[in-house]
């Protein structure tokens, strides 16, 4: 009975959560099982690649995609071959160890009730679903990000969390190269936690230089390929797609620059005289078709940095759009459902019934995503209330927010697609959860 007891009262507190996340995978695969994958833009190219770093068709690297989900997929398809409906079997997999991670963190630095309500939340988030039939870079991502917040979530670093830390940001680097300055998150994380700058920078130096030899091979895979020694894909110039003269509204646009002109066309002086009141190249007879991705990046960065500086008014205004943008768009029904392709010999056939069910589902998951997602921000202002804000603030509530800060950044100044919130969406649940149960607590309190 001694030995007995305490084994039934752990599976008495753990069968909940499993039963959730057993209903979260068993939702996940049947999508997966039951719709065609999409083979669209670049999520064909990952797939392609992946193939071909798996020895399974000849390798032809693009420069810009991420190499990380090409590996990792190249691993399963080594491991159990290469058919498409093998990619949403492994994305599930990568996404239920993303939420039992998530919810495993928010027990500890909330309570338990708020682990279970956020995977009632996971279950019923079905706006990203559709990433779990792309091969791609969002749902891996989200296993990323998972970690970061498990290994950040109990409060401040030790030693030993920090190494793991930085092994596990550098990875993530392979995957979004906006994870690269670890150590500003670190950093961040520590001074909050310690309110000490000492140990909060040796920290973040010791995560970073973790974090940067990690990618390493990276680097030296760059230099090979695309000739230069960095960690980093080349899109910078998302800060020139994002902030230029040729946006019509608040989304972006992909003009040329006059160097994309053959040198003394009149499509080339035509531009070069019109974008001088911000930026004009010293070198008249410049020529992107001589340079490599990394190259025209920096050419193209200028270009937006001359056109920011020009209009900080309007920068202002990008950033505050790109951020609704971000949130608050919901990518289901844009893509793939969208862009099905028929005359793509490489896209599965889809059913008639399957997009008519497909498309009658957007309308409904889009009003249930803006739900969500307010409820997101409602629940981070309640938790913020809840305590006064520089206990919430120095507390391990605040670490999701800290991450969902550092994470978005990048996109905000540059470039922000709606999907590129999926990786993140789950510490958004968090706070809905941890909302949901402050409130309910408060309402019982007043009943009673």
């Amino acid at each position: 009975m001694e030995t007995g007891g305490p084994a039934r009262q752990r599976i008495h507190r753990i069968w909940p959560f499993a039963l959730a996340l057993v209903a979260l995978i068993v939702s996940r695969l049947w999508f997966a099982l039951t719709f065609p994958v999409a083979q669209i833009s670049d999520y064909e190219a990952y797939y392609n690649e992946a193939r071909g770093f798996a020895g399974l068709a000849p390798l032809t690297v693009t420069w810009l995609n991420s190499i990380g989900p090409k590996l990792f997929f190249s691993v399963w398809f080594r491991l159990f071959g290469d058919g498409l409906r093998g990619i949403g079997v492994a994305n599930t997999l990568f996404y239920a160890a993303a939420v039992g991670l998530v919810a495993a963190a928010a027990s500890r630095a909330f309570d338990r009730a708020t682990a279970l309500v956020f995977l009632g939340v996971s279950f019923l988030s079905l706006s990203e679903m559709y990433f779990i039939n792309l091969a791609s870079s969002e749902t891996l991502g989200g296993l990323f990000i998972a970690a970061v917040y498990f290994l950040i979530a109990p409060g401040a670093l030790s030693w030993r969390r920090t190494v793991i830390l930085g092994i596990v940001g550098g990875l993530s680097v392979y995957n979004r190269s906006n994870m690269l300055p670890l150590g500003a998150l670190v950093f961040a994380h520590e001074m909050l936690a310690t309110r000490r700058i000492r140990p909060a920078l040796s920290r973040a130096i010791v995560a970073q230089t973790v974090a940067l030899a990690v990618t390493l091979p990276l680097c030296a895979f760059n230099l090979s390929h695309f000739g230069r020694f960095t960690p980093l894909i080349a899109n910078a110039a998302n800060l020139w797609y994002g902030n230029n003269p040729r946006l019509s509204g608040d989304a972006h646009s992909y003009p040329k620059v006059p160097e994309e002109y053959p040198p003394g066309s009149p499509g080339r002086a035509e531009l070069r005289r019109e974008y001088s009141v911000f930026y004009e190249s010293p070198d008249a007879n410049l020529d992107l078709s001589q340079m490599n991705p990394y190259e025209v990046d920096d050419l193209k960065v200028r270009y937006a940095a001359g056109w920011i500086a020009k209009n900080p008014g309007r920068y202002i205004h990008l950033i505050g759009a790109r951020f609704q943008f971000l949130f608050f768009s919901c990518t289901y029904g844009e893509v793939p459902f969208r862009y099905y392709d028929d005359k793509n010999p490489a896209q599965p056939r889809w059913t008639f019934d399957q997009r008519r069910r497909l498309e009658q589902a957007r309308l409904p998951i889009r009003r249930l995503y803006q739900w969500l997602i307010g409820g997101a921000f409602l629940g981070l202002a309640i938790s913020f209330l809840s305590s006064p804000p520089s206990r919430f603030l120095t507390s391990a509530k605040a670490s999701a927010l800290l991450i969902l800060a550092f994470y978005s950044t990048p996109f905000l100044l540059s470039l922000a697609a709606n999907r590129y919130h999926v990786p993140v969406l789950s510490l958004a649940w968090v706070y809905l959860a941890h909302g949901l149960v402050v409130a309910t607590r408060w309402v019982r309190r007043v009943i009673s």
